[in-house]
């Protein structure tokens, strides 16, 4: 186990990786350890985002926002807000800043 390492490592087409920290808001409050905002920080200029489900939907934040989140939980604005049902098609647009996971939907 690497310490502040993010949940998800995403490998594109490109061979490009995206880094993505998954969190669940309790009462608007984001648990983040001090190590996550350590390496999220010192990574912030890649693509690292952090995904947070609440029981509003999910948030969607950028790196540079890993302090604020910390320190205001969801009550801060997301870089991408989605209630249910889940626009995945938008938030890997996002993570992935291309749709090249929808092209190859659309192979079959």
């Amino acid at each position: 186990m690497t310490l502040g390492l993010p949940d998800l490592l995403i490998c594109d087409h490109n061979h490009k990786f995206h880094f993505v920290e998954l969190k669940y808001a309790r009462f608007n409050k984001v648990k983040i350890s001090p190590q996550q905002v350590s390496w999220i920080s010192l990574h912030k200029k890649g693509s690292v985002w952090i995904l947070v489900k609440s029981t509003q939907g999910l948030h969607l934040y950028r790196a540079e926002q890993v302090i604020q989140l910390k320190e205001e939980g969801i009550k801060l604005a997301p870089h991408y807000f989605c209630p249910e049902p889940y626009d995945w098609v938008k938030i890997f647009d996002l993570l992935l800043y291309k749709k090249s996971h929808t092209i190859l939907n659309n192979i079959n």
